[in-house]
């Protein structure tokens, strides 16, 4: 809501002073009398101007509309004018704006987009869910606020609306005075969080929360919700999320196929990869564009040379690592491996000498990676590691923190073995159980550390999980990339041992140490190529998973709106002074003509 008001009511006044004035402008002296020899190039004109009266003289005239105008906005700026724009709370909000594929039909991103413009505060921060939340702006103005807004795209990613809820509680802690929350979704979580418990917790802080569930009537997709790369026959599987059969045209380079699909009906498209980057397009328009194109990268890629360094037998991390088609496996003694790897991994390496610590370290700081797996009674932090290990060990369900590669379709589940760090924040935690860490990895010189928490006989090493697991977090760490590897979904971080830079499917150029993939395309990270793709049914069925009812997601329970003071006199003198220097010009203009017309 914008209302406008005068500070007083005295500077009104001064639009009397247009009477005079427009009494002065039309007195005119009586015309002189010239004898002409013919009236008949004059004829129409003279018609014309006996027609029209006061006001057609006044709209003829530009100078006085002018003039009239300048009055008008002088009077204006005496008499204090000012606008108040409603405000939520009129304090500091927290902005919570689901962008996730699902959102970037035009009707539900329109409403998104509006939505929050019209809850704007006096400080606002907007936080982002994708598939982990992230923060535009903290804090800042409502100009400041609604220009980020205007020019604001939805992601190609997942939504962890959940997450972010939980993120936004947080960013409460950090604020002091009058705040509230604003949630704008769909209320899809495609990352399986309860999104229902998430927002108990935020009303549990008794914050003012106002919650817009945003719905859509146009479900018109079709879109591609798998993707399966393999260096000869590649496979998609391609959706119909509409309410009506579909023919649909897939385009694999230049090769086009005539599909028709039923009502929630799906097709297994299998088709020859070719080398290098390719494309594999639904030419139909639909509601989600993101859905609509699988990004193949199929260029060569070269074995991870790995070593187990172990006192013991490591016969379950071997017998994963040793079956993989994409790794080179040795297995040495703390005293017999030397520096010929991408990979070190002590696993029961127990104390390891001074001469293997001083090695792993230079290994590192040259872009090699090193991963230290949890041993039971072993502690300290090797020499090698910037977190140490403690004799404590913890349990409980683990938690994915951070979305990659090597955690799809990988669950943990309850751990009771888990190996308590000293690590201070943390950084780097891909898994979790509550706040220690279970899978992490960090930057160290120009290489990557990391660290497996759960300890051997917990069960976890005898699930089809355990080898799919640890295939994928060696070849990362490694720094070499198989097929799965530069294949990846969006929200997906590619973690790197130094700052790298990097080039996004829009051409945004970035620098940093972690790359996460929120649009689909193609990224140029580091004179690598890598593909993401969204591959989510659930954001392409434009469907909620979980009801916001009424009474999780009126506005009723937003609390009532304050309204802003903005005064405007400085943009009324602003425009004054332009139409003042216009004026001078036509004045000017004016008299210059007059010298040639007598």
């Amino acid at each position: 809501m914008t209302l406008i008001g005068v500070g007083t009511w005295v500077g009104l006044f001064g639009l009397l002073s247009l009477i005079p004035f427009l009494i002065l402008y039309f007195i005119r002296p009586k015309p002189k009398e010239v004898v002409i020899p013919s009236l008949m190039f004059l004829g129409k004109s003279t018609e014309f101007r006996s027609k029209g009266g006061f006001f057609r003289k006044a709209v003829q005239d530009k100078v006085l509309l002018l003039q009239m105008l300048i009055l008008l906005l002088i009077s204006l700026f005496f008499a204090a004018p000012y606008l108040m724009t409603g405000s939520v709370g009129g304090g500091n909000v927290i902005m919570v704006l689901d962008t996730s594929a699902s959102m970037s039909s035009t009707e539900r991103f329109d409403t998104v987009i509006s939505t929050a413009v019209d809850n704007l505060g006096d400080r606002n921060t907007i936080i982002l869910v994708g598939s982990k939340p992230s923060v535009i702006v903290d804090g800042v103005d409502r100009n400041s606020a609604e220009k980020e807004l205007k020019v604001l795209v939805p992601m190609d990613s997942r939504s962890g609306i959940s997450g972010s809820l939980i993120f936004a509680k947080e960013k409460l802690e950090e604020i002091s005075g009058e705040k509230a929350v604003v949630v704008v979704s769909d209320f899809l979580d495609t990352e399986s969080g309860s999104v229902g418990s998430a927002i108990d917790s935020l009303k549990s802080t008794g914050v003012p929360l106002k919650i817009v569930s945003v719905e859509t009537t146009d479900r018109n997709n079709v879109g591609i919700v798998s993707l399966l790369v393999r260096k000869t026959v590649s496979q998609a599987i391609v959706k119909n999320f509409c309410c009506e059969a579909k023919e649909i045209i897939l385009d694999y380079e230049g090769k086009q196929e005539t599909v028709n699909l039923e009502v929630g009906g799906t097709y297994e498209y299998n088709f020859e990869m070719v080398k290098g980057l390719s494309e594999l397009n639904i030419l139909n328009d639909d509601v989600i564009s993101g859905d609509n194109t699988a990004y193949l990268n199929n260029q060569e890629d070269r074995k991870a040379k790995v070593v187990i360094i172990t006192n013991g037998e490591s016969k379950y991390l071997e017998a994963a690592l040793s079956a993989s088609s994409g790794i080179d496996l040795d297995v040495k003694s703390p005293g017999s491996v030397r520096s010929n790897y991408d990979l070190y991994i002590l696993d029961k390496a127990g104390n390891i000498p001074s001469s293997l610590t001083s090695m792993l370290n230079e290994e590192v700081s040259n872009g090699k990676g090193v991963i230290l797996v949890a041993e039971k009674g072993v502690t300290g932090d090797y020499g090698v590691f910037d977190f140490k290990v403690e004799n404590e060990v913890v349990g409980g369900a683990t938690k994915e923190v951070s979305d990659a590669r090597f955690l799809d379709n990988v669950d943990f589940g309850r751990q009771s073995g888990v190996q308590k760090l000293d690590c201070g924040d943390c950084e780097g935690v891909f898994v979790a159980i509550d706040e220690n860490p279970v899978v992490m990895i960090h930057p160290k010189g120009r290489g990557l550390v990391g660290y497996y928490g759960i300890e051997e006989e917990s069960g976890f090493e005898n699930k089809p999980d355990f080898p799919i697991f640890w295939t994928r977090f060696a070849q990362h760490l490694a720094g070499v990339r198989d097929l799965s590897g530069m294949n990846l979904k969006t929200g997906s971080s590619v973690v790197f041992g130094e700052e790298i830079k990097y080039e996004t499917p829009s051409s945004k150029i970035g620098k940093g140490n972690v790359v996460v993939l929120n649009e689909a395309g193609f990224y140029k990270v580091d004179g690598l190529d890598y593909s993401a793709n969204l591959l989510s049914e659930k954001e392409s069925s434009l469907e909620q998973i979980e009801t916001i009812g009424s009474e999780e997601g009126s506005s009723d329970i937003f609390g009532e709106s304050e309204l802003v003071k903005k005064s405007i006199w400085k943009e009324l003198i602003m425009i004054a002074f332009v139409l003042l220097l216009f004026e001078w010009w036509l004045m000017a203009r004016k008299t210059r003509r007059s010298k040639y017309h007598v």
